[in-house]
């Protein structure tokens, strides 16, 4: 609704100035009561699924990271850490184990509160039956056994519902929607900085501040995007470098991939730490990569009473 200069609101009441006022002739009829207030309608979800809700900053500004995993390698590093004779028999396919993707969200999301998304091929949403599985292997062409939900497929699918997973399309490289999505953090963060600046060259009066802005906890110097893989990606930065060196229309960028990669890549390996899962199964332990400034970070801010990272 558009104001004139002689219209403004308070507390949600809107105020005219004396002389625009034209009092109406008194009427006969009793004064009506307000209107009750709309019924708000809020919408549940039915899944009996529990939903672990992905740590969102709701602050203008992202005071958190973002951390994107390379779910295909650390799903098949987990499943060789897990048994290691996959490294010894050659014969014996190895197959992803997402297991070890849930642990890389959980230790992100937990020890330092970050923003997390892993990107997955889509074919993965559809596993094969295990060559051991009799019984699915027998009824793979029935109808109503069509797709088999392995505890695989049904870890993953759990992931996607509490929108952690990033679908890789058919045919696409995944290392470039890890890289894309990283890398563009660092320009959603540069232009909330200036836009932050501009508010403030513009004098906003300290009560236009939202009071819920969470405090500053991790230095600037950590936030923007990060991957988390054992890939070097040499692929994509030997595409980058050619593609500046033989088209004179790409500039050179001041951050190339290399450099970037050098300070916002994560490696990372699983410890047998004794852990076991809830039915007594083997559990290893998500051990990212301690010389990464951010890893150094939250594990400091962790070691000195949790100091309110969340």
């Amino acid at each position: 609704m558009h104001l004139t200069n002689s219209e403004f609101y308070n507390n949600g009441h809107k105020f005219v100035p004396t002389h625009q006022i034209h009092h109406a002739p008194p009427s006969n009829q009793p004064n009506q009561p307000n209107p009750p207030p709309p019924i708000l309608h809020h919408h549940h979800h039915n899944n009996n699924i529990p939903l672990l809700t992905p740590s969102i900053p709701t602050s203008p500004i992202t005071t958190s990271p973002l951390v994107v995993l390379d779910a295909a390698n650390i799903a098949y590093n987990y499943a060789e850490s897990l048994n290691p004779s996959y490294q010894t028999n050659q014969q014996r396919q190895i197959q992803p184990n997402p297991q070890g993707i849930r642990l890389a969200i959980n230790y992100f999301v937990k020890s330092g509160n970050c923003r997390v998304q892993a990107v997955v091929p889509i074919s993965w949403y559809q596993l094969k039956p295990r060559p051991t599985d009799v019984h699915h292997l027998q009824n793979k062409n029935n109808a109503s056994d069509a797709k088999m939900i392995t505890e695989e497929v049904e870890e993953l699918r759990n992931l996607r519902v509490q929108g952690f997973l990033v679908a890789c399309p058919p045919g696409d490289d995944d290392d470039a929607y890890v890289l894309a999505l990283a890398r563009r953090e660092e320009d959603r963060i540069l232009l909330e900085q200036q836009q932050q600046q501009q508010d403030e060259s513009m004098g906003m009066e300290e009560d236009d501040v939202p009071s819920q802005l969470p405090q500053q906890k991790l230095p600037k110097t950590v936030l923007g995007g990060y991957v988390v893989s054992n890939d070097f990606f040499n692929d994509a930065i030997r595409r980058e470098e050619n593609k500046h060196t033989n088209d004179p229309l790409h500039r050179r960028p001041t951050n190339s991939l290399r450099s970037w990669l050098k300070k916002n890549r994560i490696s990372y390996s699983f410890a047998n730490v004794g852990t076991s899962g809830m039915n007594g199964e083997k559990r290893l332990e998500f051990l990212p990569n301690p010389r990464n400034e951010l890893i150094e970070r939250m594990d400091a801010c962790n070691r000195l009473t949790n100091c309110g990272m969340r």
